[in-house]
């Protein structure tokens, strides 16, 4: 459970700055980030050949070769394109963004990949994945929108990044250095590089004073500084890890595609049943007890080992763009202004796609007087409004399409 891990509050400025940060990094997600402290430095005294990634990318093991040759399609309801996202495009990008941390894990290059799919959950490969296809969704936006970016500001952008890679790494390596070492060409960081401008662009636009006010408005309370203490009885529904459907009948002949998918499903539905099941005896539970109790139900029902021995606290938590899901947010923020003496429990559970979690909120902290034209806030309020904007757009682009995954084999 990453989403379950308790932090120490933060004091609201430093809270403001991660948030920003965390935005702008987001706002990036697609970019080829040469700069050191992304994870993708090289380890060694020497800039490494292209040599030894080449091998990783292409002797994969048996586990993944034998699976089917792509991980996701993308079809256009209207215009008729299909985007297809091979598994070498996949397996290229966790290299990339994984295999510094990783690489020092294994002994043999091959079995670098391996690693970084063992040791990340199913849910971080889905959102990898989910991260190509919004990639591709958005060069596809780029391609047919008529505003281009001038190759002036294509070679600037670039000239910079070049200054910090050289500054950043002290002489040592070059952007072409550090390209290599990610697998990734020169012409492929450009039109990378054309498209993040584009996209800052387009999303500036909208980013108008009158837009900027009633979006800090409407989230007041997130950007004055408002948290509330909560606590979670978690209970999980679909393990990131099970095992896989049998592909074959008790006389060894394959299935149909129809019926694994039917068996899938019904494997899912009643996982779900007895989650919920589970869920309205921790409810009932809750109720009877109240806030005395809560301690023995987290203890009693609670699946995150994370925080079942600390009551299941979270800590404090802000009402949008946290460090948990945000329906999980949402549930904290449910229980209206004043809280009661003691707390109060939120219904519904907030359900994500694994699991319920159930909410206690214990306290609400004191808004202060934080203003809302403060230059630091203010940059926060951007750069958490061009977020908004950014996931707005990725949706239009996405019901415009059929989006079909096909992950690694085994895993549902």
């Amino acid at each position: 459970m990453t989403h379950t891990r308790s932090l120490r509050s933060l004091p609201g400025a430093l809270i403001i700055v991660v948030v920003a940060l965390a935005v702008a990094l987001a706002i990036r997600a697609e970019e080829v980030s040469p700069s050191p402290g992304t994870g993708t430095e090289p380890a060694a005294e020497k800039p490494p050949t292209n040599g030894g990634e080449k091998e990783e990318q292409n002797d994969q093991p048996a586990r993944i070769t034998e699976a089917a040759d792509w991980v996701a399609r993308v079809e256009h309801h209207k215009d008729g394109w299909t985007e297809t996202i091979t598994r070498r495009d996949f397996h290229k990008r966790l290299l990339e963004r994984h295999g510094a941390t990783y690489r020092a894990h294994v002994t043999d290059p091959r079995m670098l990949l391996p690693k970084i799919v063992e040791m990340l959950p199913l849910n971080f490969l889905d959102a990898e994945l989910e991260a190509v296809i919004d990639g591709r969704l958005l060069r596809r936006a780029h391609e047919r929108d008529p505003d281009k970016v001038p190759r002036k500001e294509i070679d600037e952008k670039i000239k910079e990044e070049r200054k910090k890679t050289r500054e950043g790494y002290k002489g040592q390596f070059t952007l072409e250095d550090i390209l290599a070492r990610q697998g990734v060409t020169f012409d492929e960081y450009k039109r990378q590089v054309e498209m993040n401008l584009w996209l800052t662009k387009k999303l500036e636009k909208k980013a108008t004073p009158k837009a900027l006010t009633d979006y800090s408005l409407k989230n007041r309370a997130y950007f004055a500084g408002v948290r509330r203490y909560i606590s979670q009885i978690y209970i999980e529904a679909v393990p990131e890890r099970q095992k896989p459907i049998e592909k074959s009948d008790a006389n060894g002949r394959p299935l149909a595609a129809k019926e694994i998918e039917k068996r899938k499903k019904a494997r899912l539905d009643e996982q779900w049943k007895k989650a919920t099941e589970r869920l309205n005896a921790a409810v009932a539970h809750v109720r009877k007890e109240g806030m005395n109790g809560w301690a023995n139900a987290v203890a009693t029902y609670s699946d995150d080992a994370a925080t079942k021995e600390s009551q299941g606290v979270l800590g404090y938590v802000a009402p949008r763009y946290d460090r948990f899901h945000q329906a999980i947010l949402d549930a904290a923020f449910r229980p209206k202004s004043p809280l009661p003496n003691g707390g109060a429990l939120s219904e519904p559970a907030a359900k994500t796609e694994r699991g319920y979690h159930l909410i206690w909120v214990w306290l609400e902290s004191d808004p202060g007087n934080a203003k809302i034209d403060d230059p630091q806030l203010k940059k926060a309020i951007t750069d958490a409004f061009l977020l908004e904007e950014r996931g707005e757009l990725l949706k239009r682009l996405r019901d415009e399409c059929a989006i079909t995954k096909n992950l690694w084999e085994g895993d549902e």
